[in-house]
């Protein structure tokens, strides 16, 4: 970073963010604690700050202004710490089997006796996360490669948990589907009846039949394959999203003050859909689903991107 501009330097890729102090020895800069880098970085500070730049204060303790570029070329702004999401097995259906730290679940089919505590899903096979917010920025990644059939993102805390219910922001859902299915199309190839002949006479006022025979030419079923692979938007009606922008690890955005709930692909760091327009209220989980038998969900860390 020179004295005109606010550029950063090329930085080799990294997974975490950094620390920024103002210089114990030296008003006009900032001491950066980067983890690829031994030691701090002091930087000086332009006296006249360009473009999405601004100077710091020489105050003890001081936070790093929010305009300073992320050091990965992300965006123009800090990068938000990952919060530590575990799932609370009080929630989780009795389907799921809920790994011993509490980072990871998985549906297996086969129904256990678990207490119903009240907060427990007895429907759907889902859990939410042990901590639910009301304020703040909040940013959570989960690896889903090789699971198939999954819910991800955020639900209210009033959520019904014992009945059937469309997932949707008007019920208290903000949350990205994909499933896979393979579906199976019985077509007949061909189903020809043919009569031979059916000859009335008469005989001495008696009808007889001379021959009444039919023949079934061929009746040939065919049974045709499909496979579905669906990415979805969880709305009333469910509005559809690029199969080819399925993720193997999902990153979840929830921005509680400014009404947002964002998802991104976490591997390339790129968008893939925001909720907007919500005034939240009440408490809000990390929500997780999924019924694709004996794959797991784990939750990862991870930097979020420029947010």
């Amino acid at each position: 970073m020179g004295n005109s501009s606010c550029q950063p330097p090329t930085l080799p890729e990294a997974k975490c963010s950094f620390i920024a102090r103002p210089s114990p020895r030296s008003p006009g800069q900032i001491c950066l604690s980067l983890p690829w880098f031994p030691g701090p970085r002091c930087l000086s500070l332009p006296r006249s700050p360009g473009p999405g730049c601004r100077t710091v204060p020489p105050i003890p303790g001081a936070a790093l202004p929010e305009s300073l570029p992320d050091p990965r070329g992300l965006s123009n702004s800090l990068l938000l710490p990952p919060v530590s999401v575990t799932l609370d097995v009080e929630t989780a259906d009795s389907r799921l089997q809920v790994s011993g730290d509490r980072k990871s679940v998985r549906f297996t089919g086969t129904q256990t006796n678990l207490p119903d505590t009240g907060k427990r899903f007895t429907f759907c096979e889902c859990v939410l996360g042990s901590e639910g917010f009301t304020s703040g920025r909040h940013y959570w990644e989960v690896e889903v490669t090789g699971n198939r059939r999954w819910c991800l993102g955020v639900a209210a805390e009033s959520v019904e948990r014992k009945g059937q219910v469309n997932p949707s922001p008007e019920t208290g859902f903000w949350i990205i589907k994909r499933y896979y299915e393979e579906i199976q199309n019985y077509g007949v190839a061909s189903q020809n009846y043919g009569m031979a002949s059916q000859n009335y006479g008469r005989v001495s006022q008696n009808y007889g039949v001379a021959s009444q025979n039919y023949g079934v030419a061929s009746q040939n079923y065919g049974v045709a394959s499909q496979n579905c692979d669906v990415f979805s938007i969880h709305t009333s009606p469910e509005s559809r999203l690029p199969a080819s922008s399925i993720p193997g690890r999902l990153g979840v955005y929830l921005s509680y003050e400014s009404g947002k709930v964002s998802f991104y692909n976490a591997e390339t760091k790129s968008h893939i859909h925001t909720f907007t327009g919500n005034k939240f209220t009440e408490k809000l989980y990390p929500f997780f689903r999924t019924w694709d038998v004996n794959q797991w969900l784990r939750i990862c860390s991870g930097s979020a991107p420029g947010l």
